[in-house]
Parts: C-alpha cells; structure tokens; sequence
C-alpha cells in the first residue's frame, strides 16, 4: 500500500532531477555557444570599438561564471555538499516546518522530511494510520531515497536560477555596450 505510493512519488522526483540537470545542461550550453560567438565576432572583426570590446569581455567573464555554476550542479551531491552557503534546506531534527499541507509530490517540500518522519506524515494524511509501525526496511529504504534526490533537485534548481541570472545580466550587458557604442561613436 504504502510503498506503491513511495514508487510513484519516487519516479516524480525522479523525473524533476532529469529535468532540473537538462535545465542546467541547455543553460551550459547556451552560455558556452555566446561565449564563442564572442570569441569569433572579437577576432574576426577589424573595426571593433573599445566600448564594444570592454562590454563583450565583461560579458564573457559574467557567462564563465554562469559556466561554472552549472559545471557545479553536475557534481555528485557529496560534493555538491562541500558549498555551504547553497544549504537550501532546514535542520532535518527540526520538525517546525513540517506541515499538514506539505505536498508529497513536491520535492521542495519533500527534502524537510527524514524518513521515518515522512512515512509518519504519509501514514496519517494519507492511509489514516493504517500502515502499521515500525516500517519496512524497503519503505524506509524509498523513503530516504526520496529525500536525497529531492534535496539534489533542489540544488540543482538553486544552481540553474543563479546561472540564469548571470546569462541574463550579460545579455542585458551586450545590449548595454552595443547601445552605448551607438551613442558615443555611431559605428559598430
């Protein structure tokens, strides 16, 4: 009963990691596809202006950032862990965020629970405390592997908002030096 229902949950966070690192994997990509077109414009070109080239290399050193934070997010979450400050989540012994609303198919509310506290939560909100206790080692089993991939999601999501904020705010930046090229030497 209950773990037909670990399964299901299981392959729903699944599915949002595989999501969660495409993100990350189209961002890389696409970071590293202007940086190149940067690269080829800036050599090829032989009447570039200073202002042009000054905002196309901050421009590239905001996009190599961006690089390296998805190059991040597909390290393994051990290492993953070694980044502090991207510690998203609350203290698993604290059981004040844990609530009646949480939604089991959401990996960000999700990644609060431990195992055992999530078996707890599913058994009463969902199975009426029918299942017995204690739980099966496979449950548990489930359980913790839901956690883990949740909070792995979680920081891969982290990740994929911070990079994009960099690739925004360089092609702000592109926009802004071609601009201000335009203004102060009416030539590209």
């Amino acid at each position: 009963m209950i773990t037909s229902k670990l399964t299901s949950i299981s392959e729903i966070v699944n599915n949002w990691l595989k999501f969660a690192e495409a993100k990350n994997a189209i961002l890389l990509s696409f970071s590293g596809v202007i940086i190149t077109i940067i690269f080829t414009y800036i050599k090829t070109s032989t009447n570039i202006s200073f202002t042009v080239y000054i905002g196309f290399t901050i421009v590239v050193f905001i996009l190599f950032i961006s690089l390296l934070i998805c190059s991040l997010s597909f390290l393994p979450k051990i290492d993953i862990e070694h980044f502090i400050w991207l510690r998203s989540k609350p203290s698993r012994k604290s059981k004040i965020l844990l609530k009646d609303t949480d939604n089991f198919y959401f990996f960000n509310d999700l990644k609060k629970y431990q195992p055992e506290t999530l078996l707890d939560s599913m058994n009463r909100l969902y199975f009426d405390n029918q299942v017995q206790i204690p739980y099966r080692k496979e449950d548990l089993d489930i359980a913790n592997q839901i956690i883990i991939n949740s909070e792995i999601t979680s920081i891969k999501f982290i990740f994929f908002r911070i990079a994009l904020w960099h690739l925004i705010f360089s092609i702000i930046t592109i926009g802004f030096s071609l601009l201000i090229s335009v203004l102060l030497h009416s030539k590209l």
